[in-house]
């Protein structure tokens, strides 16, 4: 598959695949493998490799616009994310995913307690806070917080991606979102003192 890469892709974007291909494409096959379980899919192994192989196309179509200075956690959902969504593409295709699968993909986690009101984020202040607060948060809280809200993966999907276990990650997930609720109540309490 890589070889049919490098030949369609743009030379000066060579390196950049090659590092793309090597560094993500067994965690993508994982989770394509993953999620087409999911809706009972276990004899996909074609499937799987179809769809990595459509992943790629689409990351060789846009790979002028992808940061390839992110930090890694980053650029690891945002590969995720294009798998996922190709995982969805070919289920709708193949009509093996009835449609409230595709509309309620995954189910919280936590209790409604423990959630955050990402709804609540409604000015660019309040989503630098935030932000901020992932930026500066211990990657192995950051990375799992992201592959949950950016890239919708389950906790047992992260911690195959991760190779942890799932206690470690529902542990990091819920420390990581302690820290980024306290960063928006900072910034609650830093409003509410200027009026």
């Amino acid at each position: 598959m890589l070889a049919f890469l490098l030949s369609i892709c743009d030379e000066k974007y060579h390196d950049k695949l090659e590092h793309l291909f090597y560094t993500y494409h067994d965690k993508m096959l994982q989770f394509a493998r993953n999620r087409l379980r999911k809706y009972g899919r276990y004899d996909c192994l074609q499937d799987v490799e179809d769809i990595v192989q459509e992943s790629f196309a689409n990351i060789l179509k846009y790979i002028h616009r992808i940061n390839f200075d992110a930090e890694p956690a980053v650029l690891e959902c945002y590969i995720l994310k294009i798998v996922g969504n190709e995982v969805l593409k070919h289920l709708k295709l193949k009509n093996k995913c009835p449609q409230k699968y595709i509309e309620d993909i995954e189910e919280p986690i936590y209790d409604s307690s423990a959630e955050i009101d990402f709804e609540r984020i409604e000015t660019k202040e309040e989503y630098n806070a935030v932000l901020a607060e992932l930026k500066a948060m211990d990657e192995k809280y950051s990375t799992p917080l992201l592959m949950q809200y950016c890239v919708d993966l389950s906790a047992q999907e992260i911690a195959d991606v991760l190779g942890i276990p799932l206690k470690t990650v529902y542990t990091r997930l819920e420390r990581g979102m302690s820290k980024v609720k306290q960063a928006m109540k900072v910034e609650d309490s830093d409003e509410s003192s200027r009026k």
